[in-house]
């Protein structure tokens, strides 16, 4: 799953170092969601595109173009997201 590999690479190059949490839900809808939560201390961003791209800097731009919904929790290194049939019926 490329969005779960992305945000455990955010976790593992922008983290503390310290335990990485990682979550994977299935539901009888067809809809997947996850979190990764790091220990950082962070912020969550979407960066600027350098020309050309040779050092990452892409993982939440993946993430936000294959999952239908995703987002942080404020004041933590969480980030959630969910693909799926029912991803946009929820709150």
């Amino acid at each position: 799953m490329t969005i779960m590999t992305e945000l455990v690479n955010n976790a593992v190059v922008h983290g503390s170092g310290r335990t990485i949490d990682v979550r994977i839900t299935l539901d009888g809808d067809s809809s997947v969601g996850g979190r990764v939560e790091d220990q950082g201390d962070g912020p969550q961003v979407i960066r600027e595109l350098p020309e050309p791209v040779r050092d990452g800097g892409l993982g939440l731009r993946i993430v936000d173009a294959l999952a239908d919904r995703w987002g942080f929790y404020p004041g933590t290194n969480t980030v959630w997201f969910e693909i799926g049939e029912a991803a946009g019926l929820r709150e």
